[in-house]
């Protein structure tokens, strides 16, 4: 997209947030090399009145402005999430008014998008073969050669460091449902709830502490090996 960012409305949602998260640096960065001024704004902190500030406030040099708001559906629920929803919606057919990008780390439904009827909607979904992938950890019906071909393919088709970060996150779902802490929707729990008898809380604590120490490595920069190898050796001892 070449053309200035100038009465741009659009909602970045899904729950492949490396990929929603390039999106929105991509138009980060077109809209300040067209000398756009950039405003963030985090939803938990937002209030009605300065939305609607911000909304309608020119800048001091008369630049154009372009706001992002991150985790407006993720607020919990009440009168102000409510109300900023509907400023914002109410916006979407002010010509006159500042661009705007929603950057959402969740999926939003249909309902949540049809209340704004006029603002376009990019949807960024985790592949199918990751979620398989991580359903599948520690499953008797997926070996260990069928596992770590299938994390080749996933790696192929996704960033490596978010097939990292989503390993965590099952991980973390797991330890929590052995704990009994069940959380999410039906489905999600029900899927839990199957895999995790695959477990011991015990191997699941030390596959958790194994993911932290790769992640220590890298931020240190003192892995000897790329982050795909460090966990095909992580698949290796899970299986053993």
């Amino acid at each position: 997209m070449k053309h200035m960012l100038k009465n741009y409305r659009l909602i970045l949602h899904g729950d492949n947030i490396v990929a929603s998260r390039k999106r929105l640096s991509q138009l980060i960065d077109q809209a300040k090399s067209d000398q756009q001024q950039i405003v963030q704004l985090e939803a938990q902190k937002l209030t009605p009145a300065l939305l609607e500030q911000t909304l309608s406030a020119t800048s001091l040099f008369g630049e154009e402005k372009l706001i992002i708001i991150e985790g407006l559906h993720s607020l919990p629920r009440s009168h102000r999430k409510q109300t900023l929803i509907q400023l914002l919606a109410a916006n979407a057919s002010n010509t006159n008014s500042s661009s705007w990008i929603v950057w959402e780390k969740r999926n939003l439904s249909k309902t949540m998008l049809k209340k704004f009827p006029r603002v376009k909607a990019e949807e960024f979904k985790v592949n199918q073969k990751l979620w398989q992938f991580l359903d599948n950890l520690g499953s008797d019906h997926f070996n260990l050669d069928q596992q770590l071909k299938l994390l080749t393919t996933v790696c192929q088709q996704e960033d490596v460091h978010f097939v990292f970060l989503m390993i965590i996150r099952q991980i973390r779902l797991l330890i929590q449902a052995k704990e009994g802490h069940f959380s999410g929707a039906p489905f999600t729990i029900v899927k839990l709830r199957k895999q995790v008898h695959n477990f011991s809380l015990t191997q699941l604590l030390k596959l958790h502490q194994q993911l932290f120490l790769i992640e220590s490595r890298l931020k240190q920069s003192h892995n000897l090996l790329d982050l795909k190898s460090e966990l095909d050796l992580w698949l290796i001892y899970l299986y053993k």
